[in-house]
């Protein structure tokens, strides 16, 4: 890895629920990972999404990605700012996020699919209250699980 040698190489990962997990990249660590999340159904997909398997090189897998490509939504009114990986993972799973991120229930509830794809294409919706982020917050805070 080209690491000095006793330093640990993590990977932060964020699942479809907007959580960020952070693992170490090692395939013994990934494997025990996606064994624990049954919804990553392939190791080398992931390991390819998570930039450790180039041959595998994608921007997502089943609807995880690497910390630094989520799109980033704003709550103006409760000033959250919220990472999503997905367009399908925000509308299906709005409600999961919100209580991983402590956002009242329904904030993150949406008619349809085509509102959240164009909120993630940076079109306002018509509450304007919701809005795409341009650049990620300068500070996050999250909870981290394994």
């Amino acid at each position: 890895t080209g690491l000095p040698t006793g330093l640990l190489q993590l990977v932060l990962v964020v699942s479809p629920t907007s959580v960020l997990h952070v693992i170490p990249a090692d395939k013994k660590s990934t494997s025990a990972f996606i064994k624990k999340h049954t919804d990553i159904k392939r190791h080398d997909y992931f390991r390819g999404m998570a930039g450790l398997d180039l041959n595998n090189a994608r921007n997502q897998s089943y609807h995880w990605t690497r910390l630094d490509n989520v799109e980033w939504i704003w709550h103006k009114k409760l000033g959250a700012i919220v990472a999503v990986t997905t367009a399908t993972a925000l509308h299906k799973n709005g409600p999961a996020i919100c209580a991983a991120s402590g956002l009242p229930p329904g904030t993150l509830t949406f008619p349809s699919y085509k509102n959240v794809a164009a909120l993630l294409a940076g079109v306002p919706p018509p509450a304007r209250w919701l809005a795409r982020a341009h650049t990620a917050p300068p500070i996050v805070f999250c909870r981290i699980l394994s």
